[in-house]
């Protein structure tokens, strides 16, 4: 599992997330997206700890998952459409559940030693996480990229999810409602919960002290859809032979809710515990 590089970022983007898919006898199995993360150990930072992150509604209750990531190649590029299948077993030996937030993450340590360097993962870590400073600067109406799998759609021949765009709703330094959250103006379907989201910018990025304009790409990983806002509208249709039946039609209200990035923080003394009882156990 690499980490993002200046070079290839907004490419990689597209091999951060995967389809979270329930494998269950239900006549409509739960779906959403993930995407990988690393955590770092404090005493050394080249041991990491990967993990899928998506929301709690979506991976809480399951038993087996199903994801697919892309293949590499003998010299370790990613071969877009080339799939590795995986059925994650007893995934409740491996959740752990955001006290108070929609939010779960998946240990996956186990399954990377398996595979070695056979699939292309790309994965953000603790130090893409921002400080509250920092999210000062990413204020209203700010671009944003959300990237995932709305209503299950998605480029199967290549395997990549779909990129959509909006803008921040409301400040993301600040605790929406009391909550680690922020409100985005942006689509959102099922299928959707669980995408990461980045604050985006591509031109001018910055002015400096000499008051000289700098232009780039800039973007930083701050937070993780979990919800959208919908109203009801009723209504009548009125067929040729002048029956009228009812109907109720519930739109999206193209807002979502965001649960801010740092909440991930809040899951890494209990991963490592969680992550350490496994290699015990492994041992005995």
């Amino acid at each position: 599992m690499e980490d993002f590089t200046e070079v290839d970022i907004l490419d990689s983007l597209q091999l951060n997330t995967l389809l979270l898919t329930e494998i269950s006898e239900a006549e409509t199995p739960k779906q959403g997206t993930g995407f990988f993360f690393m955590y770092r150990d404090d005493d050394n930072p080249e041991i990491g700890y990967p993990v899928i992150v998506s929301n709690r509604h979506v991976l809480e209750g399951m038993d087996m998952l199903r994801f697919s990531w892309t293949t590499t190649d003998k010299d370790g590029h990613p071969q877009l459409g080339k799939m590795a299948h995986q059925i994650f077993m007893n995934v409740h030996d491996y959740l752990l559940i955001h006290p108070t937030e929609d939010l779960a993450i998946l240990s996956i340590g186990s399954i990377i030693n398996q595979i070695g360097g056979m699939v292309a993962m790309r994965a953000w870590d603790e130090n893409h996480i921002l400080s509250k400073k920092h999210l000062n600067t990413i204020n209203v109406a700010h671009r944003i990229l959300m990237i995932g799998y709305p209503l299950n759609i998605m480029d199967r021949k290549n395997y990549v999810p779909i990129f959509r765009q909006g803008i921040t709703a409301t400040n993301p330094a600040l605790d929406f409602n009391g909550r680690q959250e922020f409100a985005i103006d942006i689509a959102c379907f099922p299928g959707s919960s669980g995408s990461p989201i980045f604050a985006y910018d591509d031109g001018l990025i910055d002015v400096d002290e000499n008051r000289n304009q700098i232009y780039g790409k800039s973007i930083a990983f701050i937070g993780i859809q979990r919800s959208t806002y919908t109203h009801t509208t009723k209504g009548e249709i009125e067929l040729l032979d002048k029956q009228v039946w009812p109907i109720t039609v519930q739109e999206s209200a193209h807002l979502g809710m965001a649960i801010n990035a740092r909440a991930l923080k809040d899951l890494k003394p209990a991963l490592i515990k969680l992550v350490r009882n496994i290699e015990k156990e492994k041992t005995v």
